[in-house]
């Protein structure tokens, strides 16, 4: 729509540029009164197809005319509708409204001025069918922040292509403006751009979870993605990732927490707090978890002598003396340890990394399957 904060930061940036004075029905109206939607009927805008340059009253033909004139000066008017048919239809319904004298005067001050050079760039700025699409205005910092605000909350009504896109240039506008975002705002932003790929486990282990609740005829190429040893191509599994999940009609649940293909594929290079990793002979890691779980008792079988080595002064055992012994036990002690470890429901360090989001998968196979059963009574 015209009347979107793009393009009424577009708009007021024609007005600078051009010098343009806004006549005094839109100064006295209200933002809202400005950029209420137009009406439902088609006629009311100067584009009909794609319903945009709204003319519905005064404000609304003045400014979407402005904006028409700012486009085709500096070049940046891109629709499959010719923009003499759009112009020729505000013309009329500026007649309409009696602003005829207004247009004329803020056309001429539009062609005597010089393309201005810094033009209003978009974090989004693509094509789909007849339409172009920008979203997201980069401007000042303070623009630049709305933003990726606006982007982060609305980024699930994007496909993985135009979100990658415009974390890419939101990044780039903060960084060139010198600016700083919340944690939140950049891991995100940072995933969505795809800087940092996901060990290859991950990525599999996500995607076999993914594959659980997708449809039948989707299903078996997300298992045989699942099924590859090694991921080539972090991009094109994202985007393969997104596709599927639009085929399955499951891209809505990603406001349920079933993470994004980003969040699968991509990392946001967070230093993550440095812990105590105990890594056994077999191969296998485990965190603190692995200390919080274990008991004596537990690991009675290593005997007396090698237990008390590993428990503190509380009588519990102690991370880092765990660390510190139990590496180095042989295999097959240490394949005893893991049994012990396991009967506890502790994960190792690569299971756990391939499970994200895991309780969220296992909720909405639940609910899979009581739709299931309801549907078959």
């Amino acid at each position: 729509m015209t009347t979107s904060i793009n393009t009424l930061v577009e708009i007021g940036h024609y007005k600078t540029a051009f010098s343009v004075t806004l006549p005094d029905y839109i100064r006295s109206m209200s933002t809202l009164e400005m950029t209420k939607e137009a009406a439902a009927n088609p006629a009311a805008y100067g584009n009909t197809v794609n319903r945009t340059y709204p003319c519905h009253n005064k404000a609304a033909t003045f400014l979407s005319t402005m904006l028409l004139a700012g486009r085709e000066k500096t070049g940046s008017y891109r629709d499959v509708v010719p923009a003499n048919v759009v112009r020729a239809r505000l013309t009329k319904a500026a007649a309409y409204w009696d602003i005829s004298a207004d247009i004329t005067a803020m056309q001429a001050k539009v062609a005597g001025h010089a393309v201005p050079t810094v033009m209003v760039k978009y974090a989004l700025d693509t094509t789909y069918g007849s339409e172009h699409i920008q979203r997201f205005p980069i401007g000042n910092l303070k623009t630049v922040k709305r933003s990726v605000d606006a982007f982060i909350k609305s980024a699930v009504k994007y496909p993985y292509k135009w979100r990658k896109q415009a974390a890419v240039e939101l990044l780039g506008a903060v960084a060139d403006l010198e600016g700083s975002l919340h944690t939140d705002q950049l891991s995100y932003l940072v995933k969505a751009a795809g800087v940092y790929p996901r060990p290859d486990a991950f990525i599999r282990g996500n995607l076999k979870l993914r594959a659980s609740i997708y449809k039948s005829d989707i299903r078996p190429g997300a298992e045989k993605l699942a099924a590859m040893e090694v991921v080539t191509d972090p991009d094109a599994m994202c985007n393969l990732i997104d596709r599927m999940d639009r085929e399955a009609g499951v891209e809505s649940m990603y406001t349920e927490g079933m993470p994004m293909p980003e969040e699968v594929c991509f990392d946001s290079g967070a230093e993550q707090p440095k812990s105590i990793t105990i890594t056994l002979t077999t191969g296998k890691s485990y965190d603190e978890d692995a200390a919080k779980r274990l008991t004596p008792d537990n690991l009675d079988f290593l005997g007396e002598d090698v237990v008390q080595d590993m428990v503190g002064e509380d009588g519990k055992f102690d991370l880092k003396k765990l660390s510190d012994v139990l590496p180095t036990l042989p295999r097959d002690m240490a394949k005893l340890v893991e049994k012990a470890l396991d009967k506890l429901g502790v994960v190792d360090e690569e299971e756990k990394k391939a499970s994200l989001n895991l309780g969220w998968y296992e909720g909405m196979r639940n609910t899979i399957a009581r739709i299931s059963a309801i549907a078959k009574q």
